[in-house]
């Protein structure tokens, strides 16, 4: 089939137009703008439109959390020393004062001194690793 379009001519298969015929129940003109609508020579504006409703769906496309492993939970090595002066503190302010409570093991003591409150912290620093 030969067809013309914008000053140009062209030949397209009469195989090709039977083919789009065929398959989508449509006529040989019809088929003449498919063929060159799949080839490039044309534009569908309804194709081109869906083609823009499907780009933007592919970018505004909402991503799952990937699941984590869970935790395992972090186990910190006391050292002696740390071990020995929270014991010390902790022993002589239990001497001198009546409100003395553990907050965190080997880590904070909470003191109350009439109205007043005060939290000893104690933390190690470590040498720096090369």
């Amino acid at each position: 089939m030969i067809c013309e379009l914008n000053g140009k001519t062209f030949v397209i298969p009469n195989e090709e137009i039977s083919n789009l015929q065929t398959k989508l129940k449509i006529s040989r003109p019809e088929a003449a703008d498919v063929w060159l609508t799949d080839h490039g020579y044309t534009k569908n504006e309804i194709q081109e439109l869906l083609n823009a409703k499907a780009g933007k769906v592919a970018k505004d496309k909402v991503t799952t959390e990937k699941s984590k492993a869970p935790r395992k939970p972090r186990t910190v090595k006391i050292s002696d020393e740390k071990q020995l002066l929270f014991k010390f503190i902790l022993n002589e302010l239990r001497e001198n004062f009546q409100n003395v409570d553990i907050l965190t093991e080997n880590k904070l003591i909470e003191v109350k001194i009439d109205e007043k409150t005060f939290k000893i912290n104690i933390s190690e620093n470590r040498k720096a690793k090369k």
